[in-house]
């Protein structure tokens, strides 16, 4: 396949690139000039701008508090050398993580969470430059001392998958949770969790 811009050809609105690096359909969108202007005059749509804002304004709530940062978490095993501890994954840097013993292909991280604690949302990332690592995990939360080792997401969809990668986002629906647990159920090597945490 030749993955040159003209490979498509030019004509009948095929996919252009641009000498400025952009790529057009020879055309443009209503409301939208062909320099990627919101509109001739350059101002964006008042609604859209009100939109914008309240997503902004969701965004920033949803990420305002991280009720896992800092709080007791254990592991179930820990890399040798000094550095990749359990606590790394809830300082709330993503430089720094904890990396189960070496040899292991699995791992669980469990969060004790303060008092009356309500989760909305619960965010998972790898220490993404040492590669995607764990191929299969799933959450469990603990809720009146009993633990749930399938909760759902928002949409009804347990949590678990088979990719954790730079990033993985679940949307609870403001569950009740005394403490969270990530089981890493497998992996291509010992898993490196840079973040999880809880808002």
């Amino acid at each position: 396949m030749d993955p040159s811009p003209s490979a498509g050809g030019a004509s009948g609105g095929a996919t252009t690139a641009s000498s400025g690096g952009q790529v057009g359909t020879g055309g443009s969108a209503p409301g939208v000039g062909e320099n990627g202007s919101p509109s001739q005059t350059g101002e964006f749509d008042p609604k859209d701008v009100s939109l914008l804002q309240q997503f902004a304004q969701w965004y920033g709530a949803l990420y305002k508090t991280n009720i896992a940062k800092g709080q007791s978490v254990t592991a179930d095993s820990t890399w040798a050398a000094a550095g990749f501890e359990a606590s790394k994954a809830v300082d709330d840097d993503i430089c720094t993580y904890w990396t189960a013993a070496s040899g292991k292909t699995s791992g669980r991280l469990e969060i004790t969470l303060p008092s009356s604690t309500t989760a909305n949302l619960i965010s998972i990332r790898e220490a993404i430059e040492l590669g995607e690592r764990v191929t299969k995990y799933h959450v469990e939360i603990q809720q009146n001392g009993t633990w749930n080792t399938a909760p759902t997401d928002t949409s009804g969809t347990k949590i678990q998958g088979t990719v954790i990668g730079n990033r993985q986002l679940w949307q609870l629906s403001g569950m009740a949770a005394q403490a969270v647990r990530l089981v890493i159920d497998s992996a291509k090597d010992s898993p490196a969790i840079a973040e999880f945490s809880v808002y």
